[in-house]
């Protein structure tokens, strides 16, 4: 899989520095940025496979709460408002959110999966040539409850959707912002970070979740 992943890179993204941040080192991949899962998540479904949701991983973490612990996972993006951060794909992503009939704002943020995005070229953009178009299959959603009013809330445990459920009793904590255009990532602590701005940021310790797309399948990393 690493391998298709590179050579599309060359081939159709002319090796942009973005994209190379996967990495084969001692048996394991390493290395994610939100740039890299997009396009993973589409050579994935080829193969009847997706990169994982929040909701998968919650699963497995329900089960082992040491899971993924130590690394961080690629998640999304989430759209406030047109404004900084990332401001340029903020304005290309709004412009066609609305024109798609969906609506953003600060207090009710939308939220593109992994599956919702397709990373294309666009010699304009100034993130080294790279921008997103929304699929015709996509399906973003609001969340209220990622509203910058809930930032550094605590929960346990997320809904179906993926979204937490704040509890005060929680030992993970949620992170978020009032503005732009963000990455959102699960952190090495368990905590969900959706304050991401820089976009291409990987390192090491970065993991690509991938499940089979069926039910009752546990995600492997």
């Amino acid at each position: 899989m690493l391998k298709e992943y590179n050579s599309i890179v060359k081939e159709d993204y002319k090796n942009n520095s973005n994209l190379k941040v996967l990495d084969f080192i001692g048996g394991v991949v390493k290395g994610s940025n939100t740039y890299s899962v997009f396009l993973m998540n589409k050579i994935l479904s080829k193969e009847n496979l997706r990169t994982a949701t929040l909701t998968d991983i919650q699963k497995i973490i329900d089960k082992d709460e040491t899971f993924l612990r130590g690394f961080y996972t690629d998640l999304g993006m989430i759209l406030r408002t047109k404004e900084n951060p990332n401001q340029y794909l903020a304005n290309k992503l709004g412009k066609e959110a609305k024109e798609r009939g969906y609506n953003f704002s600060n207090e009710s943020p939308l939220i593109f999966k992994l599956s919702d995005l397709e990373l294309v070229v666009d010699g304009d953009s100034p993130f080294r040539g790279l921008g997103f178009i929304i699929k015709e299959s996509a399906s973003p959603f609001n969340a209220s409850e990622l509203s910058n009013k809930n930032g550094n809330k605590k929960f346990k445990t997320v809904n179906k959707k993926g979204i937490p459920i704040f509890d005060n009793e929680g030992n993970r904590l949620f992170y978020t912002r009032d503005n732009g255009l963000a990455g959102c990532c699960l952190t090495k602590y368990s905590n969900v970070d959706s304050y991401c701005l820089g976009l291409s940021d990987s390192n090491d310790y970065g993991r690509v979740v991938i499940v089979y797309d069926a039910e009752g399948v546990a995600p492997k990393k």
